[in-house]
């Protein structure tokens, strides 16, 4: 009987061919002929071996230091933190896709509004206002944001304006600067079992 052709290949084609996987393991399987039809062509293992690829994969991205840019807020509605979660990949029964939520810094409450359009998002915050003043008693002295594009529309900005309302905006793709929206959206994106109205929210 004829034996089977082996191919012959080099460390860094093997490495590529299964995945990516570690040197060391690719060696040892050749080795032990859990591999076969494979040659594997001499590499002293003292050489140093380098996969482009697998440096970018393994990159990671400077943490955001953790600076404190003022104390907590001291009154009710001294800062709100608000973040626009969406498109959620499961349309609710009430066709809503989108999660828009406001947490008041000082007592941490959180009002919930579900929205069929991010276009939605002033009435949503409008109404929100609307509960913070006849309920709380409380004016908004600043909003807390990233810089997404609901939050920077000019009409959106220009309310804020003649309601006295500064905003406080993130650095552009920097969302752990945003970390008390992003921290509640990641526990309510999943905990939410009903969905209301722009006009309703839940605290």
């Amino acid at each position: 009987m004829a034996n089977a052709a082996e191919e012959t290949l080099t460390l860094d084609q093997l490495h590529r061919r299964m995945g990516h996987a570690p040197t060391q393991v690719i060696r040892d399987l050749v080795s032990q002929g859990m591999v076969t039809g494979i040659r594997l062509e001499y590499t002293p293992s003292k050489v140093p071996f380098f996969c482009e690829s697998c440096i970018y994969g393994k990159a990671t991205r400077k943490s955001v230091p953790k600076l404190c840019e003022g104390e907590r807020a001291t009154v009710f509605g001294g800062e709100v933190h608000s973040d626009l979660w969406g498109k959620s990949p499961v349309e609710s029964k009430g066709g809503k896709n989108y999660m828009d939520t406001y947490i008041d810094d000082k007592t941490r409450l959180t009002h919930v509004y579900f929205l069929r359009t991010k276009d939605e998002q002033p009435i949503a915050y409008k109404g929100y206002e609307a509960s913070v003043e006849n309920h709380m008693g409380a004016r908004i002295k600043i909003l807390n944001s990233d810089r997404g594009g609901e939050y920077l529309g000019g009409d959106f900005v220009a309310y804020l304006k003649s309601r006295g309302t500064l905003q406080k905006l993130s650095v552009h793709d920097t969302h752990p600067e945003s970390g008390v929206a992003e921290r509640r959206n990641r526990t309510s994106a999943y905990t939410a079992t009903c969905i209301r109205s722009p006009k309703e929210s839940v605290g």
